[in-house]
């Protein structure tokens, strides 16, 4: 029998059966009046009728269930991540009415795409120009914070210290109290502006403007009071002694400029210079705070590619050609003005190479490396990434503590103060207990202040670290001699620094996370660069300077997890493109393993703020879920004309910012069903709807013919006029009990046009569409266009790939940072790079060599060698001159009564007259010629000293008188070996031969290229065409709303 599937409705339309009297037949019964055989038949058939339908139904069932199971296993794969209500969306999609149609249809609409076009590169200008002129009063406090920290209040008190008689412990004391003093004024005015002023300005500010430019309202993140804090804020920050960077608040605070200056307005100070009008909406706004994020980096590290690069990588969501044209125009314009400023200030005017506010030095051409190098600068990227994801964890842990329970205003601020106070108690105890005092030398740069406690001739190497702003320091473990810092004191100066950078991200004060992060790893990657010295002695080129380099890469990249940028923002900083390649492998690297145990610093704390932000890539495994699981069904929606009335209620009863407009809106027949919507029509936005109630653009009647009193016309201008204070008060309107009874037309401001999606459509698709498009909102539909969900931004930010054991992973970290520093730790106090003593030996007569004494060799800070003698005991001159004076009692002549002397350690021999030495007294005179890199002596000769009048030709030596007090004195002097340039003979062949050719053809005739003729003349007209370019891109966009 063949089995037919039919639908429940189709036997419910099946007419019912009457016999001949016109009774009604039972359908699953006979009847006894009709005929046995028919009705036989009858029950048959709708008995498998009815069995049919119970197979088709539970196969629908079954259908559905393993649907749902799909669905909620792939849902499970997903964590469902906690979003806070406080933030909203942007609208960065342009709303295509009849009111923005109508306006590209006006006459002048071509020349006020110019003049847009136009406006864009002058905002971009002042941008540029106004946060070089934030960054320069930045350094200018710094600089002055630091000289009166380093430079009065720490020097005169360790002098006054210095000058006592009586040098006690309380003295010291008092050095310390003043240290923590001073740093808890200047933090607890940076964390006063923070709580006081503006919360949104505390840390480095690139997690909001990340968020804001991903399309997230962040509350205040773009106010000038939010400047104010930030910039002043900083200042006291570093100057306070706390392990943060100016770097990452100028991020933040180019993005401040760049919202205030594009909107021509300012709310906190409640002006309006009526310029840059077109430009009052979030689509324009974003633009412009993609290129002062870029400005801000630009004017950080004098790096205007790495700013655009930074600006794309972590902040811009969306751009194109003409916004990174307007990007790197802003960068540039920035970057100019701050050295003209800077130049000024440091009394150098004109001077326009300047550093940015991060002088990290340029290495010299000694400083290069070796293809055997790249594995070590493999594992100082493994390191990174290991210390960087160590570091987001903690921080992390930290940090929900933090919000757990530091919450009150005061609490937050005695945290601050507490930080400051150990900043300088740590940075005390260093001070005292690390014993690295180094020989100045002829460098003129160290000065008093570094000087410290050390005797009279040397300097603290660990004061040049901590008495200094942080760049500085960077600089310094960058660029100083090989033997300028002990392994031990790079070590603790590392571990300190890291756990203070750590304890101090996340306080309640502006602070950035670049410097800290580029000094902990220097610190550590010189103390790398240090044991590859010491373990292959032998290779040649080992400056530990450029690990210095790769660790402070590698660092940084393993917290903030950026690669594109660091490498550009590095390589324009130390301005050598030589280390580019190792650069890049360590930040990829340190990303990789980074990215093994949690997110970047940036991404984490975003997480933790509950801010729906959307990644570059869809969750993975997410293909399955449908939009009708996503989707929301409770919609609020509205028809083409509404009463005002109801616009008000639901204005007044819900948050939403967004309402489709639909033809019709059915009642559901049960209150636990929601509505029935008819065909969507459109789109009105919140803000829109309160524009309309403003302007009261009401009519009396359903049809329109009868406009309400007091009703105003809408523009596109009004729109722009209340922008971004859309925000206000139904009661604040003055809406009547009349004009609620008034209607609203709907249709000349409704999108027309929003983006919608079929109810099987996958998450995938979906967030694509978010993402590529800066969607706030996204309608599903069923196949005849009706309404049946809505999509917003926190629905998709929900979803979040969960990460297959997490807590074993980040345990697993710890474990394995733990290890690794309990490894080191050994050979950290086991390097010496201190040249080690060579001791000097002498022969006479007898055919061993004894012992005369030990050469000590001692680095200066200016990289040169000196040595000094220590004779190998009190009775080694007496022993000496009685062997000396038995050699010269022999009779033989100078070349056969030689005394010979070696280095022990080496095959270096040389040898002199005994009697020379006798009558100089015992002094002798060592001349060495060392290779400071591999700490090798290359050759060694010895003369006697105080001898002026001798003839070198005379063999009478031994008739010269012998001095009567003779003490063993030895000098040392040393010269450091070089190699000269040999001849160029190649090029100065191939110069002769130009000048041949040259006179063949003509005496004066010009054999330069054609770009060399006339390079200044092309270099105007490519430039001309790149703008022109730029404009024709610019006026190609359609005028935001």
């Amino acid at each position: 029998m063949r089995r037919t599937h039919i639908a429940p409705s189709s036997y419910d339309r099946k007419p019912l059966l009457r016999d001949s009297r016109g009774r009604v037949i039972s359908h699953n019964s006979l009847d006894p009046n009709e005929d046995p055989v028919i009705g036989l038949e009858r029950v048959s058939s709708l008995t498998n009728l009815q069995n049919a339908q119970r197979r088709w139904e539970r196969e629908r069932r079954r259908r559905l269930m393993r649907e749902a199971d799909e669905s909620q296993t792939a849902m499970n794969r997903l964590d469902g991540d906690t979003i806070s209500e406080k933030f909203e969306s942007l609208d960065y999609e342009i709303v295509e009415n009849e009111l923005y149609r109508a306006a590209e249809t006006d006459k002048e609409h071509q020349q006020n795409l110019f003049r847009l076009s136009v406006d864009r590169w002058v905002v971009c200008f002042l941008i540029g120009v106004c946060t070089a002129v934030v960054a320069s009063i930045i350094d200018v406090l710094v600089y002055y914070s630091s000289q009166l920290k380093f430079h009065i209040i720490i020097t005169t008190l360790v002098n006054v210290c210095e000058h006592r008689k009586e040098a006690d412990a309380a003295c010291y004391c008092f050095v310390l109290l003043f240290w923590a003093l001073y740093n808890c004024l200047l933090v607890g005015i940076a964390s006063i502006l923070v709580l006081c002023v503006s919360p949104v300005a505390a840390g480095s500010g690139i997690p909001q403007i990340k968020c804001f430019l991903n399309g997230v309202q962040i509350p205040g993140v773009v106010r000038l009071k939010t400047l104010f804090a930030k910039a002043l804020g900083v200042a006291c920050s570093v100057g306070g002694g706390l392990a943060a960077g100016k770097e990452g608040p100028m991020i933040h605070s180019g993005a401040v400029v760049a919202a205030g200056i594009s909107q021509g307005r300012c709310i906190t100070f409640p002006f309006d210079l009526h310029i840059f009008q077109y430009f009052r909406n979030d689509r324009e706004k974003r633009d412009f705070i993609s290129a002062g994020a870029a400005a801000g980096v630009s004017a950080a590290f004098a790096a205007p590619i790495g700013g655009v690069l930074f600006s794309l990588e972590e902040g811009a969501s969306f751009w194109n050609q003409s916004l990174t044209w307007r990007m790197v125009f802003t960068a540039m314009i920035s970057t100019f003005t701050l050295n003209c400023f800077l130049s000024i200030f440091y009394g150098r005017a004109g001077y326009l190479s300047w550093d940015g506010l991060a002088n990290f030095g340029v290495f010299d051409n000694k400083a290069s490396y070796a293809l055997w190098e790249l594995p070590f600068f493999m594992i100082i990227g493994i390191l990174g990434g290991l210390l960087g994801a160590l570091f987001n964890a903690l921080n992390m842990k930290l940090s929900v503590f933090r919000r757990n329970y530091v919450k009150t205003k005061r609490q937050k601020f005695l945290e601050c103060l507490l930080v400051a106070a150990a900043s300088a108690f740590t940075g005390y105890l260093t001070l005292m207990f690390v014993d690295d005092c180094k020989s100045i030398g002829i460098d003129p740069e160290h000065t008093d202040a570094k000087k410290l406690w050390c005797p009279k001739g040397k300097y603290s190497a660990i004061a040049t670290l901590l008495f200094q702003n942080p760049e500085e320091s960077v600089k310094s473990l960058f660029h100083s001699p090989i033997n300028s810092f002990r392994p031990l004191t790079l070590f603790i100066f590392a571990v300190e620094y890291y756990f203070l950078t750590l304890w101090t991200y996340g306080l309640a004060v502006p602070s950035g996370i670049f410097i800290p992060s580029l000094l902990t790893g220097a610190a550590w990657g010189r103390l790398f660069g240090v044991g590859v010295q010491y373990f292959f002695p032998h290779m040649t080129n080992i400056d530990p300077g450029k690990y210095a380099l790769a660790g402070a890469a590698a660092q940084l990249g393993g917290i903030v997890r950026m690669t594109i940028s660091l490498t550009a923002i590095i390589v324009e900083a130390t301005k050598d493109i030589t280390f580019g390649l190792p650069i890049m492998l360590v930040l990829m690297i340190a990303k990789w393993v980074g990215d093994i145990f949690n997110e970047g610093l940036y991404d984490s704390h975003i997480s933790l703020a509950e801010i729906p932000i959307l990644g570059w890539h869809a969750p993975k495994l997410s293909r399955n879920i449908l939009g009708k699981n996503v989707m929301r069904k409770d919609v609020v929606a509205l028809e083409p004309i509404e009463c005002v009335g109801r616009i008000v209620e639901i204005l007044r009863s819900t948050n939403h910012h967004g309402f489709p407009v639909v033809d019709r809106i059915d009642t559901p027949s049960t209150d636990l069903q929601y509505p029935d919507y008819g065909h969507l029509k459109g789109l009105i936005l919140r803000s829109q709807l309160i524009v309309l109630l403003k302007k009261k653009h009401f009519t009396l009647d359903y049809e329109g013919r009868h406009p309400a009193s007091g009703s105003q016309p809408v523009s596109l201008s009004d729109f722009r006029e209340n922008y971004p204070r859309y925000e206000v008060p139904i009661a604040e309107l003055g809406i009547s009990r009349e004009d609620e009874k008034c209607w609203v037309n709907f249709k000349p401001f409704l999108h027309i046009s929003p983006h919608r999606v079929p109810c099987n459509a996958s998450l995938d698709s979906i967030f694509r569409l978010f993402r590529g498009l800066g969607l706030r909102f996204l309608f599903v539909v069923n196949d005849e266009n009706k309404l049946r969900g809505m999509i917003t931004r926190k629905d998709i930010a929900r979803f979040k790939e969960r990460r297959v054991k997490k807590k074993y992973l980040v345990h697993e970290n710890m474990h394995t940072i733990a290890f690794l520093i309990l490894w080191i730790m050994p050979a950290v106090f086991g390097w010496n790079t201190e040249w080690p003593p060579q001791v000097l030996e002498y022969q006479t007569t007898d055919v061993s060599y004894k012992p005369l004494g030990t050469l000590q060799f001692t680095r200066m800070a200016d990289g040169n060698y000196t040595a000094k003698f220590y004779p190998h005991s009190k009775e080694t001159a007496k022993q000496l001159k009685s062997e000396l004076q038995s050699v010269a009692l022999t009779g033989l002549k100078s070349a056969e009564r030689q005394t010979a002397y070696r280095i022990k350690s080496g095959n270096l021999q040389t040898s002199n007259d005994p009697c020379l030495f006798l009558h100089s007294g015992l002094a002798h005179e060592i001349a060495l010629t060392i290779d400071q890199e591999r700490q090798h002596i290359l050759s060694m000769t010895l003369f006697p000293g105080n001898i002026y009048d001798l003839d070198s030709n005379s063999d009478d030596s031994c008739k010269l008188p012998i001095a009567e007090n003779a003490t063993l004195e030895v000098a040392v002097r040393i010269s450091p070996h070089t190699e000269l340039p040999g001849p160029d003979t190649a090029s100065y062949l191939l110069k002769l031969e130009d000048e041949k050719k040259a006179r063949q053809h003509g005496a004066t005739q010009d054999n330069r290229s054609f770009l060399a003729k006339y390079w200044m003349y092309i270099v105007p007209v490519v430039i001309f065409m790149v703008v022109s370019n730029a404009f024709s891109m610019d006026q190609q966009q359609p005028a935001a709303e």
